[in-house]
């Protein structure tokens, strides 16, 4: 071929390229070989509250990790084991956004992530949100202590940088007061209502209606039992999405005929490139092939690791080829966390004569609106989400990063009035986030009249540049007043809670729109 041939078609080549869609292009990133894979498996049986505890929820994650350091060809100390009393929410989610998985798993990896335990109905839940059960979570206190399905999801696509993540979930989020149900009522999370990011599988155990239920004479869940038979039966090379066709099927049988009732396994996908395979081998693990030159003796050179200060990478066991360079970190969107907020600092309750009798909820003394604070952070973080989707990073994923910086008592509520710049930094550092928004409650008013309650909140936010540790927005006691003629019959404590807070994280917001959605397409 002549050299004015050759450019030809090397230009007819680029311009095919070119005019491929951009989710064709896009999918060639996700078709590159697993490089090296990593799993995270977590069961709970054992409870604080002991009545809820299980059978088997703790077996089931046993047993799955033993497939996958038997079977699935997961390497052992790539493979982290949380029962019982390690499965704290607190470690759940250390370990998975926190102090492992984001220092170890790499673009080019496989990360699996496996939970079996007990989930929460929506309706649980102020907000309507479904949760899943850490070994010390309280039903009365979902928020703080339980992990919200939609929160874990944000968690895997912010903090890990794996592309290609697959997350199986065997509870019943709601549940069954039935022995044997896994639950606390009859009302699943509904997979298909998950905010994926690309390259995500999620795999559910039954359908929003269903009960994930445990078998009657094996000691694991029938959705768990007949995943682990179902891939260890299989050839290596079948794709999760062909597995899943077998599993529904005979998921389905098993619960008729053990329970009489139908459980539907759920996936969701936003997977691209080749089918996701459980068992595949990654490329760290096969044999390299040697130069023409080589002799036959060969030593694999050791390659040495640097642990961060909070994760130690410990080499496996068996001798691996030479470790690619580490890549650089890949480049987040614009991110937005919320420091929790505190108050209300000041609360001036009308003391009336103890024959007055009040049209609606009445609020008697300062003490009753204590927790006011917790109920804004959380109304602000679903304002921001509304607002900026999944750039929005609520309470429980910066407390995580709280707990690094040291002297505070608590993370949950913390006065950050005096931080410095430098403080601010290290936070949106370990965050990855470009704003930090934190405030407080200065003061919280209630009154009564002839008509209606009178309700005042008075709330201040900052802006912090997470880069720099510079203030750059200040709203200083933004005045929130509603006087309801109806609608707070179940007292001012709780229409303060559910109707007030979130009217002033909506006035926060509408304040900050302006300059922070300016930002949003960079």
């Amino acid at each position: 071929m002549n050299s004015s041939l050759f450019r030809l078609v090397l230009i007819l080549l680029l311009c095919i390229r070119c005019a491929l869609p951009a989710a064709a292009l896009d999918e060639d990133a996700y078709n590159t070989p697993v490089a090296d894979k990593w799993a995270l498996i977590v069961g709970v049986s054992k409870f604080t509250n002991e009545k809820l505890n299980l059978r088997w929820a703790a077996k089931d994650a046993e047993d799955f990790y033993q497939y996958l350091i038997t079977k699935g060809q997961f390497a052992p100390d790539h493979v982290k084991l949380l029962t019982d009393e390690q499965a704290t929410e607190k470690e759940i989610v250390s370990e998975l956004g926190g102090k492992w998985l984001p220092h170890v798993a790499a673009p080019d990896d496989l990360v699996v992530i496996f939970i079996s335990s007990h989930g929460s109905p929506a309706y649980m839940d102020t907000a309507g949100v479904n949760y899943i059960l850490a070994h010390d979570s309280d039903p009365d206190d979902l928020y703080t202590t339980a992990l919200e399905m939609q929160d874990l999801v944000e968690v895997v696509s912010k903090r890990i940088h794996a592309k290609r993540v697959i997350l199986i979930v065997d509870a019943c989020h709601s549940g069954a007061l039935e022995v044997g149900g896994k639950g606390l009522s009859r009302n699943n999370f509904d997979v298909k209502e998950l905010a994926l990011g690309k390259g995500r599988v999620v795999l559910s155990s039954s359908l929003p209606e269903e009960v994930s239920w445990e078998m009657k004479d094996v000691h694991n869940s029938i959705f768990t039992r007949l995943l682990i038979d179902t891939l260890s039966n299989s050839p290596e090379n079948l794709s999760l999405f062909d597995a899943y066709k077998t599993l529904k099927d005979s998921v389905q049988r098993t619960s008729l005929k053990e329970r009489g009732v139908l459980q539907t396994p759920v996936l969701k996908s936003t997977w691209l490139g080749k089918p996701p395979i459980l068992a595949i081998t990654p490329t760290r693990q096969l044999p390299q092939k040697l130069p023409p030159t080589t002799i036959d003796t060969f030593k694999i050179p050791t390659t040495q690791v640097t642990p961060s200060t909070t994760t130690q990478v410990v080499p496996t066991a068996s001798a691996l080829p030479p470790q690619p360079p580490v890549t650089a970190p890949i480049e987040l969107p614009p991110n937005i966390a919320i420091v929790p907020f505190v108050g209300p600092f000041v609360c001036r309750i009308q003391q009336l004569p103890p024959t007055t009798k009040v049209l609606w909820g009445k609020i008697s003394s300062s003490a009753e609106l204590a927790n006011l604070a917790p109920k804004l952070s959380e109304a602000m973080f679903y304002a921001l989400r509304s607002q900026f989707h999944d750039r929005a990073m609520g309470p429980r994923l910066t407390n995580m990063s709280l707990s690094n910086m040291g002297n505070l008592a608590r993370t949950d509520q913390v006065d950050t009035r005096s931080w410095t710049p430098d403080d601010w930094k290290k936070l949106g550092k370990s965050l990855q986030a470009k704003y930090i928004v934190t405030g407080w409650i200065d003061a919280a008013d209630w009154a009564t009249g002839m008509m209606a309650n009178k309700y005042t909140t008075y709330v201040s936010t900052k802006v912090i540049s997470g880069d720099t540790g510079q203030e750059l927005i200040f709203i200083d006691r933004l005045k929130v007043n509603k006087s309801p003629t109806n609608g707070d019959m179940l007292g001012g404590v709780k229409y303060y809670e559910n109707t007030m807070m979130p009217a002033c994280a909506k006035a926060i917001v509408k304040q900050l729109q302006t300059t922070l959605k300016s930002d949003q397409s960079k």
